[in-house]
């Protein structure tokens, strides 16, 4: 392990330039419970990377202002679970590029050019 677990409940976070929420490397965790996440600029939302593992739930991903945005992009082998989470005017709901080993269940995307991209190989 050694990894961060930080516990993130109950935030607004907006505007970002490039990404609002960056969860990466090996044993770092993390809750992230009833955030709001919106006003996005930059590639993804939330970007989980380099085998971390955390667990995102009920939280509200939204208004991306990238024509490449993703609410959540996993990628280079992140893992995860994303239970009940929301997610709605984007370029792409859910962006999986690579060797990753996300779970994803119970989650509404709605009103985004795409819903669910996943890609193997090389990102």
């Amino acid at each position: 392990d050694g990894g961060s677990d930080p516990s993130v409940v109950q935030n607004q976070i907006y505007n970002s330039d490039d990404m609002a929420v960056l969860v990466q490397g090996v044993g770092t965790r993390g809750d992230f419970d009833r955030n709001e996440v919106f006003a996005l600029k930059g590639r993804g939302a939330v970007v989980v990377s380099k085998g971390a593992q955390p667990r995102f739930c009920n939280n509200n991903v939204s208004e991306s202002h990238s024509k490449q945005g993703a609410g959540f992009l996993v990628e280079n082998g992140g893992k995860g679970e994303y239970t009940d989470n929301t997610m709605h005017r984007l370029h792409i709901g859910v962006l999986v590029l690579g060797t990753c080993q996300p779970m994803f269940q119970r989650n509404a995307i709605h009103s985004s050019y795409h819903g669910l991209v996943a890609r193997g190989g090389d990102t």
